[in-house]
């Protein structure tokens, strides 16, 4: 998975492109010398079509080193906040052909596709790019089929609803309710509020807590 999102070429590949992941697992030998055991490979669809594959419950794609495929599985049913994330990906590139005057195509990957190849200006550029990354926030964090996304107690700094979700592994979050998204370069200020909300959180209860105590000792 890419975090280099600063082309509006590299922001579409992160969603449209399948995605291939290399694990290297280390054990250690009699002297106590760290050694490559062995390399994992996966390879798994695009962001885009994990998306997609929330709309379809009972089936979950399974990986091993010769891909991923569609096999039966108990699964929850469809995430809706996965798919109103597909569905809000899917009117923005046809909003963004329309506002360029390019033919729709058969789906949102063919629509990223031919914006990124369309002939733009600087500030379209600029609006597209923010999309995309929005975008990739959104999908990078909610797919999964085998880890959730994390709920964060914490209100979303925006929009102040309780609706965050996180993915660790990708260092990625986004809100559910306003929409805003978080990208492996601006997670850390995500982050700071989450450490700032915790913090008054907790001098909130302790002080919650000393006036329960004061209050029996009165009535005591």
């Amino acid at each position: 998975m890419t975090s280099d999102l600063y082309s509006l070429v590299d922001a579409a590949d992160a969603l449209t492109q399948p995605i291939r992941n290399t694990e290297r697992i280390f054990d250690r030998n009699g002297h106590g010398h760290q050694r490559l055991k062995r390399v994992w490979i996966t390879n798994q669809p695009s962001l885009l079509v994990q998306l997609h594959t929330a709309m379809i419950p009972g089936e979950v794609y399974s990986e091993d080193q010769t891909g991923a495929k569609l096999v039966p599985r108990s699964i929850p049913p469809a995430r809706l906040e996965a798919i109103n994330a597909l569905l809000g990906i899917e009117n923005g590139a046809a909003l963004w052909c329309d506002r360029l005057r390019l033919r729709l195509r058969e789906d949102a990957t063919g629509n990223i596709r031919a914006i990124v190849g369309a002939q733009t200006d600087s500030d379209q550029q600029a609006g597209i790019l923010a999309d995309l990354r929005r975008w990739y926030g959104w999908a990078a964090t909610l797919t999964g089929w085998q880890t959730p996304p994390l709920s964060l107690r914490a209100p979303c700094p925006l929009c102040d609803d309780r609706a965050l979700r996180v993915r660790l592994d990708r260092k990625t979050a986004t809100c559910v309710s306003c929409g805003e998204a978080w990208t492996e370069d601006t997670i850390g200020l995500l982050g700071e509020h989450v450490r700032r909300y915790t913090a008054w959180s907790e001098e909130q209860a302790r002080g919650a807590r000393e006036r329960w105590a004061e209050a029996r000792r009165a009535a005591s």
